[in-house]
């Protein structure tokens, strides 16, 4: 416990520092030069660049021009910082010019390179200069990685063990502690794609499938209009849910597909899941009584639109994931199963968490978050699915990036799925949203649905796409869905390797890694002696304890044939007289681990020399 807190006061002590550093940038002026800038104290991500404008005011009475250097002797080596004009010429008295500074930040940065840099502005003819500095800070970013120190492709026998040495890698800014796991990957097929092609890297389980206007669901359904079965989902949730009903829409989807549905809808402006828990707990409460005064099979939980984003240290994310449990609990205790509300970020980022600068990385946190509650209720021994709406305003996001256009430009389809204050759901953010929860508990596509929702056709035909290619190529495989995997291990760390099987890391906690630094790993295998020969699929993951970030590479193991037989003469008791026959037999016993094609013969020893007797092989049975 109390390494953890060391973490945490580190962590504080970071921020704190950040919150204090002086956001008025020091300057020593000449009172003929006077300089600002834009931006005082710039925060980059490694990889990332800004650009900073310079004004320099002409205090002078006559027409001057300016030279324009940077003092780099307070930063170090990562930082690049660039003045677009060398000289800023023909600025008149009281006159004001700009200029633009560049700030790189590369690669492989860490908070510990944080500094700052000197603009000096001189006037060549009197020698008078002028300089202002600049603070630049490397923004606090997790990121942990694993690979294996060999082959992916790990080759044992039926009742073998053997050590497999991996190495986890910080790629983030501060220094980290990573959690490792175990977990089965049941679909291999992209992992095979990948190791055929001499490739490692962490692929599997997550690749778009092309274009979204394939409708290529490639899971066998799509029988809109031939399902006769009922369908009863209670929905909880705040303003994302009640928002254009979108119970109504869900409904009138699955009606349309041939769905005896019933939906039912309990909403709050502004809930998270302590709230919905709250009043669950709460005898006689229209959510208690709702929950447990109808049979339901899906109840669907929608999380605040920010918390399930924040680091899992925060008390707030750390709330909402026990309230998921509690829920889940309840809502088993009623017959039904929780399916998680994956939602979205928002269209231009969340401006007041500075982790959220964008609709991606919102998106990322989100969708991590959510599959960390859904994991801590499997682990529960509840079952857990996830509808991944966020994933499809993703796929729309991505599909206007790849046109070419803004996104966060008026005019596209991604634009479209808000209302004007880029977080609340338009009647097509509703729809897609509701296609996406109709694929996840039913396992049918939405294309071709004769709703009555009054959108645009190709409109609701894009979106219609969008949610297919989410559910079915881009997250099969994922134990997203009921009708794709059963069981309630589904997202358990671990708790889903088969039995008989000892798959284990020696040590699952690696403290204190540096940024940039890297920890040795190694993950201990025992096959069970009665393994059959086949390929093995595991997930290992690497998970952040600072911040809410995991992820993942795929090890297949494949136990090996090992072919074997043994013979017995068990009729001792047979006579054998002279001049007569007997019928006697031998054993043949397969004594491996895959099923065998014997040929039988019967071969005297030649080393035994001439035998009065002669034998012949009567019939082989099995």
């Amino acid at each position: 416990m109390s390494t953890r807190a060391g973490r945490a006061v580190c962590c504080v002590l970071v921020l704190l520092m950040m919150s204090l550093s002086p956001m008025v940038a020091p300057a020593s002026a000449h009172s003929s030069i006077l300089l600002s800038v834009d931006v005082q104290h710039a925060v980059l991500e490694p990889g990332q660049s800004i650009n900073i404008t310079l004004s320099i005011e002409n205090n002078a009475t006559a027409i001057e021009s300016f030279n324009v250097s940077i003092d780099e002797g307070n930063l170090a080596s990562v930082w690049t910082v660039l003045p677009v004009d060398d000289t800023v010429d023909n600025v008149f008295p009281t006159w004001t010019k700009n200029t633009t500074l560049v700030v790189r930040l590369a690669e492989g940065a860490t908070v510990a390179d944080s500094g700052s840099f000197t603009v000096n502005v001189t006037e060549p003819d009197s020698g008078s200069t002028s300089m202002i500095t600049v603070l630049v800070s490397v923004a606090p970013a997790y990121h942990p990685s694993l690979s294996v120190d060999g082959s992916p492709l790990v080759k044992i026998g039926a009742g073998e063990s053997t050590d497999i040495a991996f190495t986890a890698h910080n790629l983030g800014t501060v220094t980290d502690t990573f959690l490792l796991d175990v977990e089965v990957q049941p679909d291999l097929a992209s992992w095979w794609a990948n190791h055929t092609n001499t490739s490692t890297s962490n692929n599997s389980g997550n690749s778009s499938g092309g274009d979204p206007s394939d409708n290529s669901t490639g899971n066998g359904t799509g029988s809109n209009g031939t399902s006769t079965t009922s369908l009863s989902v209670l929905m909880m949730g705040n303003s994302y849910t009640g928002a254009n009903n979108l119970a109504t829409l869900v409904d009138g989807i699955m009606d349309a597909d041939g769905y005896n549905a019933t939906l039912g809808s309990l909403n709050g402006g502004g809930m998270k899941l302590p709230d919905h828990w709250s009043n669950v707990n709460t005898s006689g409460n229209q959510w208690n009584t709702t929950l447990r005064g109808s049979s339901w099979d899906y109840v669907v939980l929608q999380d605040q639109s920010q918390v399930p984003s924040f680091y899992s240290s925060n008390s707030m994310w750390q709330d909402s994931k026990n309230a998921s449990v509690s829920l889940s609990d309840a809502i088993a205790d009623a017959g039904g199963e929780t399916v998680l509300f994956m939602t979205w970020g928002y269209r231009g980022g969340d401006s007041l968490n500075s982790f959220n600068n964008n609709f991606t990385t919102m998106q990322e946190r989100l969708t991590e978050g959510y599959t960390r509650y859904a994991e801590n209720i499997s682990n529960a021994g509840h079952a857990v699915w996830i509808a991944p709406v966020g994933l499809a305003f993703k796929t729309v996001h991505d599909g206007v990036v790849a046109a070419g256009d803004d996104p966060t430009a008026s005019g596209n389809l991604f634009y479209d799925l808000y209302t004007s204050d880029g977080s609340h759901p338009s009647l097509s953010g509703s729809y897609l949203a509701a296609c996406v929860f109709h694929a996840t508990m039913t396992g049918e596509t939405c294309v071709g649905s004769t709703d009555a929702v009054n959108l645009n056709a190709n409109v609701k035909l894009a979106l219609q796409q969008a949610a297919d290619d989410t559910v079915f190529n881009q997250t099969t495989g994922m134990s997203y869905y009921p009708w794709e995997v059963s069981g309630t291990a589904a997202f358990g760390l671990g708790s889903s390797v088969p039995q008989g099987w000892y798959i284990q890391w020696q040590d699952d906690e690696l403290s204190n890694i540096a940024a940039g630094g890297s920890a040795s790993a190694t993950l201990s295998i025992t096959v069970p002696s009665d393994a059959a020969p086949d390929f093995y699929g595991y997930r290992l993951t690497i998970g952040s304890t600072n911040g809410n970030i995991t992820s993942s590479t795929v090890m297949v193991v494949e136990v090996e044939s090992e072919p074997s037989v043994s013979t017995a003469f068990l009729r001792q008791d047979d006579v054998f007289l002279p001049g007569s026959s007997t019928l006697t037999g031998v054993q043949v016993e397969n004594t491996g681990n895959t099923a065998l094609d014997i040929d039988w013969a019967l071969v005297a020893s030649a080393s035994s020399g001439t035998h009065p007797c002669t034998g012949s092989l009567v019939s082989a049975m099995s």
